[in-house]
């Protein structure tokens, strides 16, 4: 089975013919804000909405094409893929609180067959069931569901097949993707050419490294946190992404400067360092 398996991932990366790049507001312009349904205590632990804004600075993405006959179908589902410590999670809640989506953390629970009607049916209650899953349909309510990977980990691909398969199936009468699939590439990779072999449309988008742009903008954010970015520390983190950039080929800029946990280093050390001025002094005299 698992030789099976490996060969459809295969078939399936060897079936990309093309990959663009693309913006996130662009892949997002479809949808709008959702109904919000009152959800009971017993899924708190991993069905929610995200009521406090996130921080979250885009990174690039890119669409991957693939050469399908479902290509020409509405997708049931987008999926978004990326090696680990990407902010796909943040992705996630970025996506539920602009758009009021419901956000499902399947690092919280284990799934198994019947775990997607179940879990909604416990989460809206028997009354609003029905008319939850219309308006899934219709893209009145949005689901975000994010680390597949973990699910996958702890619940096998077996049952991973199975909880996609029953979204799926809930999504007979869509009119856009409602359902958005979060996880790391290789579990997005299965999931995709799972979808593929089924018959199930997905759009399936990899999310890539910051530009320099974003990176920046990603490290004097998280300097400043809540307060007003100052000018030293526009100038700091300028100077600090400079001169990493003068000591490191063209090639490791995007994949080294465009990281997140490296951008999150920088940010700590410039934190830590309130004497901007000292340390943009320092970092002119570095080579």
């Amino acid at each position: 089975m698992n030789i099976i398996m490996d060969y459809n991932i295969k078939d399936y990366i060897d079936s990309i013919t093309e990959v663009k790049p693309m913006v996130l507001d662009n892949i997002l312009k479809p949808y709008k804000q959702c109904k919000k349904y009152v959800l009971s205590n017993d899924v708190s632990e991993y069905l929610r909405y995200i009521d406090e804004e996130p921080f979250y600075i885009p990174p690039s993405f890119s669409d991957v094409k693939v050469d399908i006959k479902l290509s020409t179908r509405e997708p049931k589902f987008v999926l978004f893929s990326a090696p680990g410590a990407t902010g796909k999670s943040s992705l996630a809640k970025h996506i539920a609180y602009n758009y009021g989506a419901l956000y499902w953390n399947l690092a919280k629970v284990k799934i198994g067959t019947n775990s997607f009607a179940g879990s909604i049916l416990n989460a809206v209650g028997a009354i609003n069931y029905s008319g939850f899953i219309g308006d899934l349909n219709t893209g009145d309510v949005l689901l975000v569901i994010d680390a597949f990977d973990e699910a996958e980990i702890v619940s096998g691909r077996k049952m991973l097949s199975s909880f996609i398969t029953d979204i799926s199936n809930s999504l007979a009468s869509h009119q856009l993707p409602s359902v958005f699939l979060l996880a790391r590439t290789e579990t997005a990779q299965y999931i995709a050419s799972f979808c593929a072999e089924s018959g199930i449309p997905v759009a399936h988008y990899e999310i890539g490294f910051f530009t320099e742009h974003a990176a920046k903008d990603f490290v004097v954010k998280s300097v400043a946190g809540k307060n007003t970015p100052s000018k030293p520390d526009v100038e700091c983190v300028d100077s600090y992404y400079d001169v990493i950039k003068r000591n490191i080929t063209e090639d490791e800029c995007s994949s080294f400067l465009g990281y997140a946990p490296v951008l999150e280093a920088i940010a700590a050390h410039i934190r830590a360092t309130p004497n901007r001025q000292k340390m943009i002094s320092d970092l002119s005299t570095q080579k």
